[in-house]
Protein backbone atom coordinates (compact mmCIF):
# COMPACT_ATOMS: atom_id res chain seq x y z
CA UNK A 1 0.00 0.00 0.00
CA UNK A 2 2.74 2.38 0.76
CA UNK A 3 2.97 4.68 -2.41
CA UNK A 4 -0.72 4.39 -3.37
CA UNK A 5 -3.41 6.43 -3.42
CA UNK A 6 -6.89 6.49 -1.15
CA UNK A 7 -9.56 8.86 -1.96
CA UNK A 8 -7.31 11.77 -1.19
CA UNK A 9 -4.89 10.38 1.21
CA UNK A 10 -1.31 9.45 -0.53
CA UNK A 11 0.16 6.39 2.03
CA UNK A 12 3.67 6.96 2.91
CA UNK A 13 4.49 4.15 5.02
CA UNK A 14 3.62 1.16 7.01
CA UNK A 15 3.71 1.61 10.86
CA UNK A 16 2.28 -2.22 12.20
CA UNK A 17 -0.68 -4.67 11.67
CA UNK A 18 -3.18 -3.72 14.71
CA UNK A 19 -6.39 -5.49 15.83
CA UNK A 20 -8.33 -4.42 12.98
CA UNK A 21 -6.07 -4.43 10.27
CA UNK A 22 -2.97 -2.31 8.95
CA UNK A 23 -2.23 0.82 10.89
CA UNK A 24 -0.68 3.64 7.92
CA UNK A 25 0.33 6.94 8.35
CA UNK A 26 -0.93 9.14 5.15
CA UNK A 27 -0.72 12.71 3.46
CA UNK A 28 -4.15 14.15 3.62
CA UNK A 29 -4.09 16.07 0.42
CA UNK A 30 -7.10 18.14 0.50
CA UNK A 31 -6.18 18.82 4.21
CA UNK A 32 -2.87 19.49 4.23
CA UNK A 33 -1.94 16.98 7.01
CA UNK A 34 -0.79 13.97 8.45
CA UNK A 35 -3.32 11.31 8.99
CA UNK A 36 -3.23 7.80 10.42
CA UNK A 37 -5.39 5.13 8.33
CA UNK A 38 -6.48 2.01 10.08
CA UNK A 39 -7.41 -0.21 6.86
CA UNK A 40 -10.00 -2.57 8.30
CA UNK A 41 -8.61 -6.44 7.45
CA UNK A 42 -10.64 -8.40 4.73
CA UNK A 43 -12.33 -10.39 7.54
CA UNK A 44 -13.80 -7.11 9.65
CA UNK A 45 -15.09 -5.64 6.23
CA UNK A 46 -17.37 -9.20 5.70
CA UNK A 47 -18.62 -8.83 9.13
CA UNK A 48 -21.63 -6.37 9.11
CA UNK A 49 -22.42 -6.62 12.66
CA UNK A 50 -18.91 -5.64 13.41
CA UNK A 51 -18.35 -2.73 10.41
CA UNK A 52 -21.98 -1.54 12.23
CA UNK A 53 -20.42 -1.59 15.72
CA UNK A 54 -16.97 0.20 14.52
CA UNK A 55 -19.12 2.79 13.04
CA UNK A 56 -21.35 3.41 15.72
CA UNK A 57 -17.76 3.60 17.72
CA UNK A 58 -15.93 5.86 15.17
CA UNK A 59 -19.04 8.34 14.72
CA UNK A 60 -19.15 8.81 18.86
CA UNK A 61 -14.97 8.90 19.93
CA UNK A 62 -15.26 11.74 16.62
CA UNK A 63 -17.05 13.69 18.45
CA UNK A 64 -14.02 14.31 21.25
CA UNK A 65 -11.61 16.12 21.52
CA UNK A 66 -8.86 15.81 24.46
CA UNK A 67 -5.40 16.25 24.42
CA UNK A 68 -4.57 12.61 25.92
CA UNK A 69 -7.18 11.39 22.90
CA UNK A 70 -6.13 10.85 19.10
CA UNK A 71 -8.86 12.69 17.22
CA UNK A 72 -10.76 10.55 15.08
CA UNK A 73 -11.87 12.32 11.68
CA UNK A 74 -14.05 9.07 10.33
CA UNK A 75 -14.83 5.85 8.88
CA UNK A 76 -14.46 5.80 4.87
CA UNK A 77 -14.90 3.46 2.31
CA UNK A 78 -13.07 3.86 -0.89
CA UNK A 79 -11.45 1.91 -4.10
CA UNK A 80 -7.94 1.49 -3.67
CA UNK A 81 -5.48 1.39 -7.02
CA UNK A 82 -6.35 -1.72 -7.69
CA UNK A 83 -10.49 -1.47 -7.54
CA UNK A 84 -10.82 -3.32 -4.60
CA UNK A 85 -13.30 -1.53 -1.66
CA UNK A 86 -11.40 -0.99 1.04
CA UNK A 87 -13.25 0.61 4.42
CA UNK A 88 -10.50 2.30 6.92
CA UNK A 89 -10.55 4.67 9.89
CA UNK A 90 -9.11 8.35 9.78
CA UNK A 91 -7.40 9.48 12.48
CA UNK A 92 -5.01 12.16 13.69
CA UNK A 93 -1.54 11.38 13.23
CA UNK A 94 0.61 11.89 16.83
CA UNK A 95 4.30 11.25 16.31
CA UNK A 96 6.05 8.97 18.88
CA UNK A 97 6.82 6.18 20.56
CA UNK A 98 5.52 2.64 21.20
CA UNK A 99 4.84 2.95 25.19
CA UNK A 100 7.22 -0.06 25.49
CA UNK A 101 10.24 1.86 24.00
CA UNK A 102 9.12 4.51 26.94
CA UNK A 103 9.52 2.81 29.76
CA UNK A 104 13.08 2.58 30.32
CA UNK A 105 14.68 -0.96 31.85
CA UNK A 106 14.91 0.51 35.73
CA UNK A 107 11.39 1.38 35.44
CA UNK A 108 9.32 4.37 35.55
CA UNK A 109 9.70 7.09 38.05
CA UNK A 110 6.82 7.65 40.57
CA UNK A 111 6.13 11.61 39.17
CA UNK A 112 6.22 9.90 35.33
CA UNK A 113 3.85 7.16 36.36
CA UNK A 114 1.26 9.76 38.13
CA UNK A 115 1.56 12.42 35.24
CA UNK A 116 0.86 9.18 32.59
CA UNK A 117 -2.38 8.09 35.41
CA UNK A 118 -3.77 11.56 35.71
CA UNK A 119 -3.39 12.41 32.27
CA UNK A 120 -5.55 9.02 31.14
CA UNK A 121 -8.05 9.44 33.75
CA UNK A 122 -8.83 12.88 32.85
CA UNK A 123 -9.37 11.52 29.39
CA UNK A 124 -11.17 8.56 30.08
CA UNK A 125 -13.84 10.92 32.57
CA UNK A 126 -14.27 13.20 29.45
CA UNK A 127 -14.85 10.10 27.43
CA UNK A 128 -17.19 8.12 29.89
CA UNK A 129 -19.38 11.87 30.68
CA UNK A 130 -20.51 11.50 26.78
CA UNK A 131 -21.13 7.67 27.61
CA UNK A 132 -18.08 7.03 24.81
CA UNK A 133 -15.62 4.28 25.17
CA UNK A 134 -12.49 5.19 23.11
CA UNK A 135 -9.50 2.98 22.30
CA UNK A 136 -6.92 5.18 20.99
CA UNK A 137 -6.04 7.02 24.89
CA UNK A 138 -2.60 7.14 25.09
CA UNK A 139 0.11 9.01 27.68
CA UNK A 140 1.16 12.99 27.03
CA UNK A 141 4.16 12.71 24.49
CA UNK A 142 5.62 14.81 27.21
CA UNK A 143 6.20 13.93 31.51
Amino acid sequence: MIGQTLSHYHITDHIMQGALGEVYPADDTTQNRQVLLKILSTKIRRDANRIRRIREDVEAAAKLSHPAMARIYGLEQRVDDTGLSIQFISMEYIRGQCLADRIPAEGLSLPLILAWFFAISDALVEAHRRNIIHRDIRPPLEP
